[in-house]
């Protein structure tokens, strides 16, 4: 099931309650670039208000493929983003979080699906 405007808006919200909470600060103005690694989705997917079946799961996934700052998700991929991708999965392999770690705004999944 696909994700609304209005579900993405909630999420966002959530994601900065929980990372203010977490940073020990009142509010955030915008999303950070990279949230605190105890984030605990479960509890963000409670402050969202969604239904029950976007769990912390599907909350985490859809931020960091979709909502995360800084992500290229309408710009192809350039040729050089392309020759690394094919040059670095023949020496690591399926790693594909370290491949992505190269090319700045790809999540590992746009990657791996490229």
């Amino acid at each position: 099931m696909s994700w609304s405007g209005a579900e993405d808006a909630k999420l966002v919200a959530a994601v900065k309650r929980a990372a203010a909470e977490l940073l020990g600060l009142p509010s955030l103005a915008e999303l950070p670039r990279s949230l605190p690694d105890d984030i605990n989705w479960t509890t963000v997917a409670g402050y969202s208000g969604l239904p029950a079946k976007r769990t912390g799961k599907a909350c985490r996934l859809r931020y960091f493929n979709h909502l995360q700052p800084g992500l290229l998700l309408s710009t192809p991929f350039s040729v050089d983003e392309d020759l690394t991708v094919v040059r670095r999965q023949a020496v690591m392999g399926n790693s594909w979080s370290s491949i992505s770690a190269l090319l700045h705004g790809r999540t590992d999944n746009a990657v791996k699906n490229r």
